[in-house]
């Protein structure tokens, strides 16, 4: 959930596995990880939460979204189908690219 709206949701397994909505990819990478030590810097999710008196137009991650480009800022985006009977409210949904390494499906 992000700006009080389900973004993504699914079974853990192939969420934590392949996370399809920059959110929630930002979130997993931000978390420490007992295989790593302290090898890895912990990514920061840059900006601060929106106003929920005034939420963005569009997709409300698009003011902290690396990947957020004019359509994020003027178009919602609906949820849909991801993989692993996930759900995703993201316009790229499933086209980021991003698996994170060592996670269990």
């Amino acid at each position: 959930m992000y700006a009080g709206e389900i973004i993504e949701r699914g079974p853990a397994g192939p969420l934590y596995a392949n996370p399809e909505h920059p959110y929630t990819r930002g979130l997993l990478e931000s978390v420490p990880r007992l295989d790593e030590g302290d090898q890895k810097q912990l990514y920061s999710i840059r900006g601060s939460a929106p106003s929920m008196t005034t939420p963005p137009e569009g997709c409300r991650f698009w003011p902290r979204c690396d990947s957020a480009t004019d359509r994020c800022v003027t178009e919602p985006p609906e949820r849909c189908a991801g993989e692993g009977a996930k759900e995703c409210s993201c316009h790229f949904a499933g086209k980021l690219g991003f698996e994170r390494e060592g996670a269990d499906a």
